[in-house]
């Protein structure tokens, strides 16, 4: 079994309310951190950024792969 982070714990729940707009935000956030010299929160707010990238590609993926036209490229689709 997988032991989630804290990062994807937060990350998950940041998903949850407020969609794809979480990933956006935790980078300003952590940009904005480092702009005022708070590093190590910059770095952190990045982990959290990034496991919400992760989280939303996979269930992308996982959407994504049970219908009928993945894999077969744009090129399939339109001949």
């Amino acid at each position: 079994m997988l032991i989630e982070t804290t990062a994807e714990k937060l990350a998950s729940r940041m998903l949850a309310q407020t969609g794809i707009a979480a990933i956006w935000d935790a980078h300003v956030a952590a940009a904005a951190a480092y702009g005022l010299g708070k590093p190590d929160i910059a770095a952190e707010l990045l982990k959290i950024a990034e496991a919400a990238e992760r989280l939303w590609l996979v269930r992308a993926h996982v959407r994504l792969s049970g219908s009928e036209w993945y894999g077969r490229g744009a090129a399939a689709d339109h001949s």
